[in-house]
């Protein structure tokens, strides 16, 4: 590896034996050169390189010299390296390249000498020239092109007569524009810096004390229309001969303070019409807490008292956001436009003093302001009705979930109400009434029925027995008694049973066969007759009905609130099927479980 030590001996070794070097003439001669370098190199730090890694060491510092070169320039062919940032000082003088001989440094000299000699002849011949030049109203003021025949007059001679002005009748088709202009005293000071310098330069000699017509070609004129009112360079006179006659010389002056003492009046009326309407322009940027930022907004209000600033601040950012928010829960802040950096704070009252100030020095500028408020907390966005909707059933399911693990978690006795003490005995009834044989479990046998109980059937039974709707034998008429939650083999476990239970009451004989027709109306399907003349129950009001409903489902008086919009809107209990989900809506039942239990109590009356 190359230490800076080695890299040191071979600039040094090359250096010092430059002209020696080039005086070995090329092929195995230098070689050699390189090989005696690197044995030095080797016998003095203990390596083993070759002249070739020599060679190739020194000649990749070279490029990368070269390269420096390039960049410093700003050429895209260049590029900074390392050794061409430590090594470019020492190298820039180029001391590896062929020293010349005196006599060629003397030709070399003489050339340049001879080529600055005729360069300073050319010069004086074109000033003798131009000194000879008297404007003419058919040349071109800033170029010196014929008007008529479009030769350029600085390298030509031309035939037309340029004392003419020129018209459309007497141009050619080489110039179909002309554009005349005049000389005023009053003209905007870029222009007239524009003007000058051309007078400089083709030496008119113009008179810019007089009003004077002068004429421009296209391009000239388009050049001379585009001149903004900038820094410019433009002449002053000074008297320097006996015949009062002047030399323009240029002179750089800063047109700004030159506008700010002739264009006060217009800057002073630009002020009074800011303080008479009290009325800004700028632009509102909201930026969040994770630095993104909104759309920006251009606004323009009063902004005669601070107060009044900050409440439309405020009121255009609640609309920006989309909510509600309050002052202390964002900062205001401004700066120009085109600026970096976070700008200065606009809290207080000293603040927005600063804040006018700016405001007015940018006006003049023709400069825009920013303020900008950042927020302290995270903006929620407004939700859709897809993600209000799914929140409402995920929150429904946690409630089902909670109504759920309250039910199954086994209460303490001594934490009983009386209503629960009674409603556990007739659980306890229940089950050893309608206990199963053949499942080992509570079973409801009916008509084509064979339903398991479970714990929260039982409760239901029991909380219908107390209200007078069922008996022990007799099940309530609620839907989840229905056929379609009974069990698969309900039709074979229910005629088993009813096999069985007519076997016991009436002895088979061994010829005998007993139909199920004569089985179904045999005395111990009472209960199921009994059943059916109960499932056709009158059609209560709708009062009676949501109690109804909700003492089934806690007593919370979660039905009970809508009994007078029911009775508003005239709806009974038959009405309640044919709802959708926005008469709903219109009743003000927003939770999708409280729909579902009042149409499935509906199902009882159909």
């Amino acid at each position: 590896m190359w230490t800076d030590d080695k890299v040191r001996m071979l600039i040094d070794e090359r250096k010092e034996g430059n002209a020696h070097y080039h005086s070995l003439g090329g092929g195995n001669c230098k070689r050699a050169w390189w090989i005696s370098t690197a044995g030095k190199i080797n016998q003095r730090f203990k390596t083993v390189y070759t002249g070739r890694q020599a060679s190739e060491k020194f000649h990749g510092i070279v490029k990368d010299c070269r390269s420096m070169e390039l960049s410093i320039i700003k050429d895209p062919r260049g590029k900074i390296t390392r050794n061409g940032e430590r090594y470019y000082l020492e190298f820039r003088n180029k001391f590896w390249k062929k020293p010349r001989l005196q006599f060629q440094r003397s030709q070399t000299q003489l050339q340049r000498q001879r080529s600055q000699t005729q360069q300073q002849q050319q010069r004086d011949q074109n000033r003798h020239f131009f000194s000879m030049v008297k404007y003419e109203i058919g040349t071109c003021y800033g170029c010196r092109k014929c008007i008529y025949c479009g030769c350029d007059l600085n390298t030509e001679v031309c035939k037309c007569d340029k004392t003419i002005k020129p018209k459309l009748s007497n141009r050619t088709k080489v110039v179909p524009h002309s554009f005349s202009q005049n000389f005023e005293l009053n003209m905007l000071l870029c222009k007239k810096t524009f003007i000058q310098e051309r007078d400089t330069l083709y030496s008119y000699n113009s008179n810019f004390k007089k009003r004077f017509i002068f004429t421009f070609c296209s391009t000239c004129n388009s050049q001379f229309q585009r001149i903004s009112n900038k820094t410019k360079t433009i002449t002053k006179e000074k008297p320097t001969n006996s015949n009062n006659e002047s030399i323009i010389s240029p002179v750089i002056i800063d047109v700004d303070k030159f506008v700010g003492s002739q264009d006060m009046c217009s800057i002073s009326s630009e002020n009074e019409s800011i303080d008479q309407h009290d009325e800004i322009s700028f632009t509102l940027i909201v930026k969040k807490v994770d630095g993104k930022q909104l759309p920006g907004k251009w606004l323009t209000f009063d902004a005669s008292t601070f107060k009044k600033f900050v409440t439309q601040i405020q009121k255009y950012i609640e609309t920006m956001i989309g909510e509600e928010i309050d002052q202390a829960e964002y900062s205001l802040a401004f700066k120009s436009a085109k600026s970096n950096g976070g700008g200065l704070e606009l809290s207080e009252l000293k603040d927005f003093e600063k804040f006018l100030i700016e405001y007015k020095k940018l006006f003049k500028m023709k400069k825009e302001i920013v303020v900008i408020a950042n927020m302290n907390r995270k903006i929620v966005k407004k939700k859709k009705r897809k993600q209000v909707e799914e929140e409402i059933l995920e929150s429904d399911e946690e409630e089902n979930d909670s109504k759920k693990k309250k039910v199954n978690s086994i209460p303490k006795v001594s934490g009983l109400t009386p209503h629960q003490k009674v409603i556990g005995k007739l659980v306890s009834e229940l089950r050893e009434q309608w206990h199963c044989s053949q499942d080992n479990v509570p079973c409801y046998v009916a008509l084509g029925i064979h339903l398991k109980l479970t714990a929260k059937l039982l409760a239901m039974w029991a909380e219908s027995i107390m209200d007078g709707t069922a008996t022990i034998e007799i099940a309530p008429t609620h839907p989840d008694f229905a056929v379609q939650h009974a069990t698969k083999n309900n039709l074979h476990s229910s005629a088993t049973l009813m096999a069985s239970q007519i076997s016991q009451m009436y002895p088979i004989q061994p010829i005998q066969y007993i139909s199920p027709q004569y089985c179904m109306v045999r005395e111990p399907l009472a209960p199921v007759s009994n059943f059916s003349a109960i499932s056709q129950l009158p059609i209560p009001s709708i009062e009676e009905f949501l109690k109804k409903i909700d003492k089934d489902e806690g007593d919370n008086g979660d039905f009970v609130q809508f009994i007078d919009v029911f009775n508003e809107q005239n709806i009974s209990v038959k009405h309640i099927k044919d709802l959708d989900d926005n008469d709903f809506q219109i009743l003000g039942v927003k939770t999708i479980g409280w729909r579902k239990t009042i149409k499935a109590a509906a199902k009882r009356y159909e």
